[in-house]
């Protein structure tokens, strides 16, 4: 939550309708002023409130205004009773409103030093205060209120600087230790350490689902990495699973699913093997062509699964090739070998390799 956010929630601005329907802005009179006005006021003095005095007074000049010359003695007398009552009224709250500026500078030199301790929630606290008691000194003391708010502003152009900073420092730190963990977690792919790739990925998202509103750019930038992790993992987890129930199926014929079994079956024709081929070489066919079974079973969809991490994998091992990197690219020929034994481009890439 930003400063602004801070401040609409803990000053809200209360609003009233005039005669006309428009909008204005209504003073609240603190609790320390209200008995300040003369309770013997006149008709609007029952309130025993200034601004009802004002706008009585203000009133009875409207009708000075529409009865043009026609002289009235006891709108004479009203409007100069009401003059004297404000004055009387004004001056009983001057010396109130004296110490409720002494009281509003203390708060500033508190909220300061709180800022200067880097005690964010100290300082925003008390600027709360400090315009809670701004706002609550009538609006006819205009002057008054002006000058505290030109005390006011340069603390609160500070507060808000430092807060920013704060907001900005504490969102880069997370979005890094994301990106460090995503980074973490590629890294366990390219050594095939599933399990690892999969708890990397899973706390920077945790922290990426938690950054605040606010640099769209850079959260997008870090989700794409996010998203291809995804993409990654949860094609290794479909393989993994497919070559577990091959494994487990070929070597316990009692236990055979018929759909599997169907599937390995079709895979041998395809291979140009015969039906009675040893469940040995069943499965190491199988597990060559798990693209297939992906295919050919019912409520998987992903065709092509293993063609695509294959493909990844050559284009790494091609990479390191090109920078020298050999041993990162036996590691990946040898991973696409052990999906796909009769595959030529790695057998090919695999004869480049120097010995």
């Amino acid at each position: 939550m930003d400063i602004d956010d801070f401040l609409d929630k803990e000053i809200p601005i209360k609003r009233e309708g005039n005669k006309e329907n428009k909008e204005v802005f209504a003073t609240q009179t603190s609790a320390e002023f209200k008995g300040a006005e003369p309770s013997d006021s006149l008709n609007a003095g029952k309130t025993g409130n200034l601004e009802a005095l004002e706008k009585n007074y203000l009133q009875m000049w409207d009708r000075v205004s529409k009865d043009k010359f026609g002289w009235s003695s006891s709108l004479y007398a009203d409007i100069s009773r009401a003059g004297d009552e404000i004055k009387k009224t004004l001056s009983i709250l001057s010396s109130k409103i004296n110490n409720e500026k002494m009281n509003i500078n203390r708060l500033i030199s508190s909220a300061k030093n709180a800022l200067e301790r880097k005690n964010y929630g100290e300082a925003l606290k008390l600027y709360s205060e400090i315009i809670s008691r701004r706002d609550s000194i009538p609006n006819a003391f205009f002057e008054e209120k002006r000058k505290l708010s030109k005390e006011i502003l340069p603390f609160y152009a500070k507060l808000a600087e430092q807060i920013d900073m704060k907001f900005a420092g504490d969102f880069n730190d997370s979005a890094e230790k994301a990106d460090s963990l995503a980074r973490d977690s590629f890294s366990s792919i390219e050594k095939n350490d599933i399990a690892n790739a999969k708890n990397f990925y899973e706390q920077a998202l945790e922290i990426y689902k938690s950054l605040p509103q606010g640099f769209l750019m850079r959260k997008i930038e870090l989700g794409n990495k996010l998203i291809a992790l995804y993409k990654e993992i949860s094609i290794l987890i479909q393989i993994q699973a497919l070559q577990q129930q091959l494994s487990y199926e070929t070597t316990n014929d009692s236990r055979k699913h018929a759909g599997t079994a169907e599937s390995i079956k079709r895979l041998s024709e395809i291979k140009g093997h015969k039906k009675e081929m040893p469940a040995g070489l069943k499965k190491q066919a199988a597990i060559s062509d798990l693209r297939r079974i992906s295919e050919g079973s019912e409520g998987r969809s992903s065709k092509g699964l293993l063609d695509r991490m294959i493909s990844r994998r050559l284009e790494r091992a091609n990479a390191s090739m090109s920078k020298g990197l050999y041993p990162d690219a036996r590691k990946n020929i040898e991973s696409v070998l052990r999906l796909d034994p009769q595959n030529r481009d790695a057998k090919s890439m695999l004869k480049k390799m120097p010995t």
